[in-house]
C-alpha cells in the first residue's frame, strides 16, 4: 500500500515506511503515530535527517574518537621534538634577522592569498565550484593552513 503525503506530490511505501519507523526507534525521536499524514510527513523528514547524519559521518565511534586523540599527540611529539633541536643562540638569530621575518610575512599573507586567488581564477574554467574556490582562498590565506 502507498501512502499519500499531505502535498500531494510524493508518496511512501509501506515498506519505507517500517524502515522509516525502525529508524526512528534507534534515534529516541519518540512515538510514531500513524493517525495522519501528517505524522508520516513529519516523521518521514525526521528519518531523512537521522540518516543523513549517520551518512555524514557525524555520529562519533569510540574508535574514531581515539584514532584522532593519538593522531593529534603523535602530530604534537613530532613537532614538539623537531623544536627541542632549535639551540637559543640560533632562535635568536633568526628572531632578529628582519629580512627573514618580513619574507615570510609576505609570503603568508601576501604571495600565498594571490596564488590561491589565481589558481580559482584558472580552475573555475575547468569546473571549480565557488564552494571549492573559498575553500582555497581560505586555506591559503590562513598561516599553517588549516
Amino acid at each position: 500500500s502507498i501512502l499519500q503525503m499531505p502535498d500531494g506530490s510524493s508518496s511512501l511505501s509501506s515498506l519505507e515506511y517500517s524502515a522509516m519507523i525502525s529508524s526512528l526507534s534507534t534515534y529516541n525521536v519518540g512515538s510514531i503515530s500513524s493517525s495522519s499524514t501528517t505524522d508520516v510527513f513529519q516523521n518521514r523528514i525526521l528519518a531523512e535527517e537521522a540518516t543523513d547524519e549517520l551518512a555524514s559521518g557525524d555520529a562519533k565511534t569510540p574508535l574514531a574518537i581515539f584514532s584522532s586523540v593519538v593522531s593529534n599527540l603523535l602530530l604534537f611529539f613530532l613537532i614538539f621534538g623537531l623544536s627541542a633541536t632549535v639551540d637559543l643562540k640560533d632562535l635568536r638569530h633568526q628572531l632578529t634577522n628582519k629580512f627573514a621575518i618580513g619574507t615570510g610575512v609576505a609570503m603568508q599573507f601576501v604571495i600565498m592569498p594571490l596564488l590561491g586567488f589565481a589558481a580559482i581564477m584558472v580552475f573555475h574554467r575547468y569546473g571549480f565550484s565557488e564552494a571549492m574556490g573559498i575553500s582555497l582562498l581560505v586555506v591559503t590565506a590562513s598561516p599553517g593552513g588549516s
